[in-house]
Formats: C-alpha cells, structure tokens, sequence
C-alpha cells in the first residue's frame, strides 16, 4: 500500500469501529414508548399499560408491575405480548381502577441480545393537574457482571483463534499452522468455557432458574450458541491430532457458523432488514477475527523459528500482512454499513462519549488506532529487517497482542453498556418541602424543593450554590435521581431540570408511592460534578398522630387509617443506643391485625436512611433493630395486610 492508502485506511478503520460501537449502544431493549405515557395525566382509568420497546422484549423472562401509591400492586393478570407486535408488552389493568397516581416498574430482557433493562414511570387517574410533561423514562441497565465479560471475551477469543488457525494457517503458512495442537485446543476450551460462563451470567442477571432461563426464547439462542460451539470444539479437537487440511478447513467453518449463530442472537437480529445485517455482523467478526487471530499465529510461527534455527518465516509474514490488510478493509466496510442501520446517521456519535460506555469506547478506540500503527510499523520497517534484526518483528507483534488482549475485553465490556437517553424537562413548579446538603468534598450545597411533597405529581426547584460564598454555582446541567428506600422491583427514576435564572426547575411523578426516597442531585459543571443524596420522607395527608406517653414507659405513636385500622408505633427503649422499633396492626373492632413482612424505613437526624429488617413476634406485631442517636428521627412504614389492603404511615420522634 502507498502512504495515501495507509492513512485512509487508518481513518476509515477508527471511523468504523467508533460507529459500530456507538451503533451497539441503542441495541438494547429500551423503552421507546407508553400507553399511558409517562407522566401522563388521565381523566378516566385506562384498561392496560401498552409498553413499546426498541427490541422485542422475552415474554416469558420479563416483569412488569403496576403499583398504586401505597406500593400494592394493581395489575390484573400477568404481563404478555401483544399479538402481531412482538416489540410490545402489556399489562392488563382491573376495571375498576380508583383515582390516584400509579407507578409502572418494568424489567424486560431482549430477544435480540438477552440483555436486561429495567426503568419505571408513573400516570395519574384524576389527579391534580399540574405542569407534568410527557416524556420518556430513563431506563437503566445492570452494568456487565465479571462473569459476563470473562465469558464474552473467552467465547470472542476462542472462536477468533479457530477461525485463524483454519483462514490464516492454511493462506499464509500452507496448512502448517504453528503449535497446531496446542493452539486448537486452546481455542476450543476458550470457546467452550466462555459460552457457559455467559449462559449462567445471563441466568443470574435475569434472575430466573436455568429452566426458565432455556425454556425461553433468550434460553434458546444460547442453547443454538452452545450447540454451535459444541461442534466448532470437536472439530478442533479433531484437528489438533491430525495434520491435514481438510479438518483444519471444518474447524474454520465450524467457527464461521459459530459466529453466525452469535450474530443471529445478537444486536443485528432486531434490525430492519436482520438478515443482511446479521451477515454483515458475522463478516465483521471473522475479519477481525484473521486480523487479531492470525496476529497469535504469526507470532508463534515467528518465535518457533527462532527457538528452531534463529531465522524467521519472512514470507508466511508477508503473507500474513497482506491478508490482514484486506481483513481491515472488510472491518471498515462491514462496520460503516451496520453502524448507518443501527444509529441512523453520524450526528448521535458526538453524544456518545461521556458516562461509563464513552469512556470504555475512548479507551478501544486508542487501542485499536495504536494496533493499526504498530501493524504498519511491522509491515514497513520490522518485516523487511526480519533476516537480520528479527528481534524488532517479535518486539511489536508482543505489544500488539496485548493490545488485542485489551480490544476483545473492552468489547465483552461494551456490549454490556449503554448510553442514556436525553429527558426533556419540564416547565418549572412552585416551591414546597425543603432538603438541603453539600458534596463530601463541600464545594457546593444544594437545596431542593418538593411540592406538595406527597406521593404523586411533584414540582421540584434546586438551588446550587458554592459552599464557601454562597453565591449561585455555575452548573452546566443539573438533574435528580429518585430510588425508594426499603424496597426492591422498583425502578429509580430520573427528572432532567432545566435553568430558571439561578435556579433549576422541573416536575413530574418520579415519587410515585409514599415512603422515603433517596433524592441524589447530579451536578455538572464546566471541570467538574458532584453527585449529592439527600432523604426525602413523602407527607401522608390527612394522617391522624396521637402520643401516649407514661414515666419510665416508651412513647407510643397511634395512627389511624381512613378505614378505620390502626397502626401502633413505639421505640424500645426509645433512647440514643440500642433500640427496637415495634408495630403492631389492630382491625377497627381493636383486634390484632395479621400482616405480612412490612416495610420499615428510619431517617436519622443526618439524613441518613435506613432500611430495618422486619422480625415477626405474632401475626400483627413486628420488631427492627436500630441504633439510635440524639436528635429528630423520622419513621416510615408500609405493611399490607392478608386481605391485601396497605396500611401506610410515618411519624417523628425527638430521641
């Protein structure tokens, strides 16, 4: 290749692999819309909850429920597909839907990929109206498990060496495939482990039995993964105690297949047109596969020769070098056209590169523009030197290896990632319930204010000043993270705010049921960001205190539901140390109310939030162990009772 070539292949490489990853990002099965939507405001109940995703979500793996503001679920039966739209789920609704705010906690796994989403929104039945928008949810992503990305990156380099020792070996070194033996069955212990290590990654990310797990859609790519994977390792096997060219042959196509079936159970299967995409993906896989893989063999063939007579294959090299340059031009265009399909166009790319996934795509990117200069460096400088300084050769194909190490981890890592979605905020609210705090490093205190400060439509305004002079911080974007505390399978919630003078404004229904929620103010600045939690307890209107109090005696909280049942509060001894917080539940005819584990939640005079876990002493009557200090403490607890109805109330005790 000439210079000019060179240096457009460099560009157009980076330029493909920057695109590709950014075309993976949005290949999760995120939530793309609602019926009702997010936020939504309804004069009437509606009959179910339509969820649309950006992939076909699994059925049989995937949960959704609908909670009204006590957290009792409301939904009618189990959530299914819809008929004829394999992209959509729902969720039926009682026809007799009461008026209030409803909280929708989703967690779906994608047919395309089996990666696990999970996101929550809410919509008020005659509620107060207010100024809420309609917009999507921020949906999360479980961050790749250890496992995950051993897993991936074991089944990519497993397969990558088969499939060079059968293109690369049987090309540039005419079936002579150094340490055939070794390297073959390297390869296919590396594929093997690698698909099992997925499979239960998959498993405990999704939460479900194996059973489950295989019985489903999801389950059944792994296993045509597993089969694949299966029969590209005995063909291996076979390979490795023969010396001929035909069963390298059927070990490289084996692999061929294997990439195949991966592709199929990949982010191209939920493309318009997946058949042209998954064959693209499958091309991209085995070129970088004879580029990264044939760059093993030929380092080992470089090495025998060295350890053998001192000398070096220069001519199964070039021949390396030649057919690892074409294998780059098929990277650059296969990986150009699935970007175009999967982003649909290059201006999304610009928004990629910051949280979590821009960082690890940086990080490849450098990785790979290092891999390619050093590749020229080897193909214009060490290979013409290699009769009498082969040294040099062995030098750079020894750092490159690492490199391509790094790429396939970096790889098993991104599949894993995806970028969040813009939120479009709000317009802003009046003010009500006050928190305040400041980051750890105290360089700036936030205050936020909720109205009304109830489970349901809130308004939020925050205030970010700098810690020392008080005057209003320049932020560049601020933003409010909301997760309950006390309780699992809801999703957290996120609310964009937008800039009102000096101060930041938004509304919407994130504290969607009542109870203590962990309110985390995002703080972006020109430098830097700062990300600071406060508590926030939701008020329960119309809850009726009464104290009893006795010498030597704890003081005992009642508060009575609007059906007429009571709930009991005290804390024994109800001093800073050791204590126990005690519930117990009483009917309207004054009896013991049986419940089930409740939920029980104790804000200290810091802030700070805690979970108890709930011990039973009789059917009503329930006990958390805590550590009390000096100052006001605020309680909150949730309990449901066998008949299903939610007994909510909180209250506040000086210690």
């Amino acid at each position: 290749m000439d210079r000019v070539t060179r240096a457009l292949l460099v560009f157009g490489v980076t330029a493909s692999v920057t695109l590709a990853l950014a075309g993976s990002a949005s290949a999760h099965a995120n939530l793309a819309s609602s019926d009702p939507a997010a936020n939504a405001l309804l004069d009437h109940a509606p009959a179910d909850v339509t969820m649309t995703f950006t992939e076909p979500p699994d059925p049989k793996l995937s949960i959704v429920h609908v909670l009204d503001v006590n957290g009792a679920d409301v939904e009618a039966g189990p959530v299914h597909a819809v008929p004829g739209q394999d992209d959509q789920l729902l969720s039926p609704l009682p026809d007799s839907l009461p008026d209030g705010v409803y909280t929708v906690s989703w967690r779906v796994v994608s047919e395309a990929d089996g990666h696990t989403t999970a996101g929550a929104f809410s919509f008020g039945v005659n509620v107060a109206p207010g100024e809420a928008a309609n917009r999507i949810p921020v949906p999360t992503t479980p961050p790749p498990s250890a496992l995950s990305v051993a897993g991936r990156f074991a089944l990519y380099v497993g397969l990558a060496i088969l499939f060079a020792a059968a293109l690369v070996g049987t090309l540039a070194f005419g079936g002579d495939v150094p340490a055939r033996r070794p390297l073959l069955l390297s390869g296919a212990a590396s594929a093997l482990l690698g698909t099992v290590a997925t499979l239960f990654a998959e498993r405990a990310t999704v939460g479900v039995s194996m059973g489950e797990l295989l019985s489903s859609s999801t389950g059944a790519d792994f296993i045509w993964l597993l089969g694949a994977v299966s029969v590209a390792a005995i063909a291996a096997i076979v390979a490795s105690v023969r010396s001929d060219r035909i069963s390298l042959l059927v070990t490289g196509v084996a692999a061929a297949v294997a990439m195949l079936v991966r592709a199929i159970g990949g982010h191209a299967a939920a493309a318009a047109t997946p058949a042209l995409q998954i064959g693209m993906q499958s091309l991209h896989f085995m070129a970088a596969s004879a580029w990264m893989g044939g760059l093993l063999l030929a380092s080992i063939a470089v090495r025998a020769h060295r350890d053998r007579d001192g000398g070096a294959p220069i001519d199964e090299i070039r021949r390396y070098s030649t057919l690892a340059g074409y294998a780059l031009a098929v990277v650059l265009i296969t990986g150009v056209l699935r970007a175009t399909d999967e982003v649909g166009g290059v201006s999304d790319v610009l928004h990629l590169f910051r949280g979590s996934y821009g960082t690890t795509l940086d990080i490849k990117v450098a990785v790979v523009l290092a891999l390619i200069g050093l590749g020229a460096v080897n193909r214009y400088r060490s290979i013409s030197r290699m009769g009498t300084r082969p040294g040099m050769l062995r030098r750079v194909m020894a750092i490159e290896l690492v490199g391509a190490v790094g790429v396939f981890g970096l790889t098993g890592t991104l599949t894993g990632l995806a970028p969040r979605p813009p939120v479009t905020p709000p317009l802003p609210p009046p003010p009500g319930l006050r928190l305040t705090g400041s980051d750890f490093a105290t360089t700036m205190k936030v205050t936020v204010v909720a109205s009304p400060g109830t489970a349901g439509p809130n308004a939020f305004e925050v205030d970010v000043r700098d810690f020392d002079s008080g005057t209003p911080l320049d932020a560049t974007g601020v933003s409010l993270r909301f997760e309950p505390v006390g309780r699992t399978g809801v999703g957290a919630g996120t609310l964009e705010l937008t800039r009102h003078g000096d101060h930041w404004m938004g509304d919407g229904n994130q504290v969607s049921i009542a109870g203590v929620w962990t309110v985390t103010v995002v703080v972006q600045t020109s430098s830097s960001g700062a990300e600071i939690p406060l508590t926030l307890v939701t008020r329960i209107p119309d809850q009726h205190v009464t104290v009893a109090t006795a010498a030597g005696q704890p003081d005992i909280y009642s508060i009575v539901m609007q059906g007429g049942e009571q709930l009991q509060l005290y804390n024994d001894p109800g001093a800073p140390g050791a204590d126990e917080l005690h519930l117990t539940a009483f009917d309207t005819d004054g009896n013991e109310l049986p419940l089930s584990p409740p939920t029980m939640v104790a804000v200290g005079p810091d802030g700070t939030a805690s979970s108890l876990p709930p011990r039973r002493f009789s059917a009503g009557h329930f006990v958390g162990d805590l550590t009390l200090t000096a100052g006001r403490w605020t309680f909150f607890v949730q309990a449901t009772a066998r008949d299903g109805r939610v007994l909510v109330a909180s209250f506040e005790q000086t210690i």
